[in-house]
């Protein structure tokens, strides 16, 4: 006869560590009545609450999980248990990891796989495609991966969790903000949003206050982000010389927004986004080691700008300010993985980031309704790259038209290539990675095994020659197809978008850099042994 376990509220004990900055760690086992948070020295601890972020609230009332905005992560005690908060942006995640009488929750992979003695599977192909599916929505995101144990690494994303002290999780949904009926109102509710998180991150009762710093460019998204946070103070911003050059992609190159600035009233300091190949070492691992392809890694030449900063970045404006988003569902269907890979790079040097654009962004409906109502008609240029809600607060702050957004740019790094697919790039390791990258990637792959296992093999075959098959047919066909029942197996494989490119060594790189990021967490406790006793 089961019987019902009473809610009981979860004491926070916690210890700081030499660990990063703002990486925290936290362990509850059965039956016990405390959270162990294990933290770096930059996670603020408030009683039996901890955060390391900002949000659109007041930070002596310590509600990040009831905040419509929310830039990091953080936990407090609660009645049913204790509440674990992601952001609500789609750009930073939590993991937990659940075994026997314990589970254990991080802002970090890689923290989370040394603190209960786990490795990422070397003959595993997925991780990347796996861990990068939070751009097709929250709903057709993949929710988890399995390690080498075979024990599984769940995600939390847009979500607040809450753990009770019989280690049930209850996830419940963000609080979403009201409707947006005009541009009006949408861009009030911008301003405001970002004024208040400004505010509480600037606190003085904080440990460490942060300060606004944009990022600009010549196209739409930064420029529109840095004009909403000049509202807030910002006088600061960063931009990269030049879109990277090495696929002949843009007509210009030219990219670092700096008349843009002026016209703002920004001072803009120019970096080269291939700075961070000079500096020796393997600098691409820590962006590689979060599992969204590692193409931040150009702003590792921002480093000594970033410590105590919130990084605003126009992430997600090519959906939410888009004429024609991919989706109009509220699940944040994103279009690529941009602003993902800062995961471990943030927590080493301590900065938090803003992807302005996800503000609001699960009323993509409305938002694009406000796109494409008659109001913004003056603003609509047609064609691909039009973003009439951006033109619109650019132009009215004194940008002549024609004197941005003329060509949709990129700085990212692209690592994930398939030769001879030139859509997703095709340079070869030898000339993304760094010398030191390449020849430890080498090693890794030597001393593991990495081919995939004789199934594995079967099943992606069969998936990819169902792909073919079926996506030269028209919606049309497919559908009278599908009614007849022939999908009814295979659709599975059909619709799974890890099976659309072929495998390379590429996709082994996540597992390589998480190993090689590792040693930074050697300072966090190990689990017990099968005797009991600690590991290490």
């Amino acid at each position: 006869m089961s019987q019902r376990v009473r809610a009981v509220p979860l004491a926070l004990e916690s210890r700081q560590l030499d660990l990063p900055s703002l990486a925290w760690c936290a362990r509850i086992d059965a039956r016990a009545d405390r959270v162990v948070l294990e933290h770096g020295p930059g996670v603020e601890i408030r009683g039996d609450a901890f955060f390391e972020g900002a949000w659109n609230g007041d930070l002596a009332a310590g509600r990040f999980d009831e905040a419509t905005v929310f830039s990091g992560s953080g936990g407090r005690t609660t009645a049913a248990g204790f509440l674990f908060a992601s952001a609500t942006d789609t750009v930073q995640r939590l993991y937990f990891l659940r075994h026997r009488e314990r589970m254990v929750l991080s802002n970090s992979l890689a923290l989370l796989l040394v603190a209960t003695g786990e490795d990422l599977d070397p003959r595993h192909p997925y991780y990347l495609r796996d861990l990068a599916s939070i751009q097709y929505g929250l709903r057709r995101c993949k929710k988890r991966v399995r390690t080498r144990a075979g024990r599984w690494v769940e995600f939390l994303d847009h979500v607040n969790a809450t753990v009770g002290a019989d280690l049930s999780l209850t996830r419940s949904p963000k609080p979403v903000p009201g409707r947006f009926s005009d541009f009006e109102g949408y861009v009030a509710c911008l301003s405001e949003s970002i004024a208040c998180l400004a505010a509480n991150a600037a606190d003085p009762a904080r440990k460490r206050p942060y300060r606004l710093l944009a990022t600009l460019s010549a196209g739409y998204d930064s420029p529109t982000c840095a004009l909403l946070v000049r509202g807030a103070g910002c006088t600061e911003a960063f931009g990269f010389a030049e879109a990277r050059t090495e696929y002949d992609e843009f007509a210009d190159p030219d990219d670092a927004g700096r008349e843009i600035g002026e016209r703002l009233g920004i001072e803009v300091t120019e970096l080269d986004r291939t700075a961070w190949r000079a500096g020796g070492g393997v600098p691409e691992a820590e962006f590689l080691a979060c599992g969204f392809g590692g193409s931040d890694v150009v702003f590792l030449s921002a480093e000594s700008l970033l410590e105590g900063r919130i990084l605003v970045l126009g992430t997600h404006g090519d959906q939410a300010w888009a004429r024609r988003p991919d989706s109009l569902t509220p699940y944040l269907v994103r279009g690529g993985v941009g602003g993902a890979s800062f995961g471990e790079f943030r927590l080493r040097v301590g900065f938090l980031v803003l992807p302005v654009p996800f503000i609001g962004a699960t009323r993509v409906a409305d938002i694009n309704a406000i796109t494409r109502s008659e109001a913004l008609r003056p603003w609509r240029l047609g064609g691909a790259y039009d973003r009439p809600i951006p033109r619109r607060l650019l132009e009215e702050a004194g940008l002549a038209r024609g004197s941005f957004a003329r060509e949709k740019r990129a700085v990212g790094q692209p690592f994930t290539a398939v030769a001879g697919y030139r859509k997703f790039h095709d340079l070869p390791l030898e000339r993304t990675l760094t010398p030191g990258g390449f020849a430890s990637f080498q090693a890794w792959l030597a001393r593991n095994r990495h081919d995939r296992r004789p199934l594995e093999r079967l099943r992606f075959a069969i998936a990819q020659r169902l792909h073919r098959v079926r996506l030269p047919l028209a919606p049309k066909t497919r559908r009278r197809l599908e009614r007849k029942g022939w999908a009814r197996l295979t659709e599975p494989l059909v619709a799974d978008r890890r099976y659309e490119l072929p495998i390379t060594l590429q996709d082994f790189l996540t597992q390589w850099a998480v190993d090689e990021i590792r040693p930074r967490y050697t300072a966090v406790q190990k689990p017990p042994s099968a005797d009991g006793r600690r590991q290490g």
